[in-house]
């Protein structure tokens, strides 16, 4: 699932470029 997560987070991160950094930080460590 991690890299799964990671490659969804990429799109994820293309389509809501808007939200805080704080949201993106989580995700990335979600992949991790």
């Amino acid at each position: 699932m991690g890299p799964r997560i990671h490659l969804w987070n990429l799109s994820w991160r293309r389509h809501t470029m808007l939200e805080p950094e704080g949201v993106c930080l989580i995700f990335e460590n979600v992949a991790v």
